[in-house]
């Protein structure tokens, strides 16, 4: 009884899911045709003009509306206007994001991404705080929890995170670490990350070795990560 009752749930939430997904690529579809050109042409000007800023944030809510931890933002592909549909780094609008991108219909003239690409050479403004690649250095530690077993982490070595603006520190080496490996790839490590003042780190880490934060990606595509982070993900 119970299993059916389940069954018929889930049936039912996955409807409305691909209901809301039709909505979304419908009105995408009728109001985007015409705006590619003005796109590419806004895109290698200043700032975008007040009619593009007003889709833009029309945009947003309809992908917000499709599901809340889901966002939509032009990205700089020079062979096409290119639409990210992108979590914004978090676990829990990953599989959404998975959905509405394979839901799209054919739109010849987008290129259409399921989240952000890497940006090797990003830099982050947050605030007084300004983070690039060059400034973090990184570590992959295992430990033991005494409830989970053990653990990997990743641990940043990061500046300026034993000052008064610690949470926004925080906030841009989490950014800059997004921006380094490309969101999909930062959302299974996004809940084991830790950090430490890189000039003044706990003694328990102070010797661990660091790489610099560049050599990220070449070093998590050497190593396998555990299936039940990228179960985690996927809520």
């Amino acid at each position: 009884m119970w299993d059916w009752w389940n069954r018929w749930r889930a049936a039912r939430y996955q409807r409305k899911v691909a209901l809301r997904a039709e909505a979304f690529w419908r009105w995408f579809r009728s109001t985007s045709e015409p705006l590619p050109e003005i796109i590419r042409s806004e895109l290698s000007s200043e700032g975008p003009s007040p009619n593009i800023a007003a889709w833009v944030a029309e945009l947003n809510r309809r992908a917000a509306a499709y599901h809340p931890a889901v966002r939509a933002v032009l990205g700089r592909s020079p062979d096409a206007p290119e639409l990210v549909v992108t979590s914004e780094g978090n676990p829990a609008g990953a599989e959404h994001v998975r959905f509405l991108v394979a839901s799209r219909p054919p739109l010849p003239a987008w290129t259409i991404r399921a989240f952000k690409p890497p940006l090797p050479n990003c830099v982050v403004h947050f605030g007084p705080i300004t983070l690039t690649p060059d400034d973090v250095e990184f570590a992959v530690i295992d430990v033991e929890h005494p409830d989970i077993g053990k653990l990997t982490l990743l641990l940043l070595f990061v500046p300026g995170l034993a000052n008064a603006h610690e949470e926004e520190v925080r906030f841009a080496a989490r950014k800059l670490v997004e921006g380094v490996l490309g969101e999909e790839t930062f959302l299974p490590w996004s809940s084991w990350l830790v950090m430490e003042d890189r000039e003044r780190p706990a003694e328990k880490v102070a010797q661990t070795e660091r790489q610099p934060l560049r050599q990220l990606p070449a070093f998590l595509n050497a190593i396998v990560i555990p299936p039940s982070w990228e179960s985690r993900t996927r809520r």
